[in-house]
């Protein structure tokens, strides 16, 4: 009896982590899908929208998975936060600066003051900080020879007349370098 309890325990527990593993990644993937969406978007308000789905889906599977594993309650942006940072990491959105400037440029500033603005000024600080990691890498590699990593612009960077389309993907490189380096 006591076997078959546990075991029945053991089952439920396996079946219940793998529900909010199911739940995790699909809300995980439809987050980032919204962000490569970003760069088909026009308008500076459909790039918000997509910012605003994404962190939606993130806080979603946040909410499910705590749900889950029994722990209801809530979140702040101390959870929200670094799972939004990874998401953009992973990600990598296209041309993430050129579309950061483009809505600052073109988006009312009233319209900021909006949910979508909130998380739009999310996705800055999440570029800022990827940007900082990554020169961060640099500046410890530069004593030992030429970086590998290449230079990133700045978040408030103009855009040159080519773009600046592995902007993103160079973001991406430097942060995966610096974890590797620090594990």
């Amino acid at each position: 009896l006591a076997l078959t309890l546990a075991l029945t325990l053991a089952l439920t527990l396996a079946l219940t982590l793998a529900l909010a593993l199911t739940l995790t990644l699909s809300r995980w993937d439809a987050a980032r899908a919204e962000l490569r969406q970003l760069d088909l978007q026009r308008s500076p308000r459909g790039k918000m929208d997509c910012v605003l789905r994404c962190v939606l889906q993130l806080k979603q599977g946040l909410l499910e998975s705590l749900a889950v594993l029994g722990k209801g309650g809530s979140f702040g942006a101390d959870e929200l936060f670094p799972a939004f940072v990874y998401a953009v990491l992973q990600t990598n959105p296209p041309r993430l600066y050129s579309n950061l400037q483009y809505v600052q440029r073109w988006r009312n500033p009233l319209s900021l003051k909006s949910e979508a603005g909130c998380y739009f000024t999310h996705l800055q600080a999440a570029a800022s900080f990827l940007d900082n990691l990554a020169s961060e890498q640099r500046q410890r590699r530069e004593g030992g020879g030429a970086s590998p990593l290449p230079p990133l612009p700045p978040a408030n960077a103009e855009a040159g007349e080519d773009g600046d389309e592995d902007d993103a993907a160079s973001v991406a490189e430097a942060a995966g370098a610096a974890a590797a380096a620090a594990a």
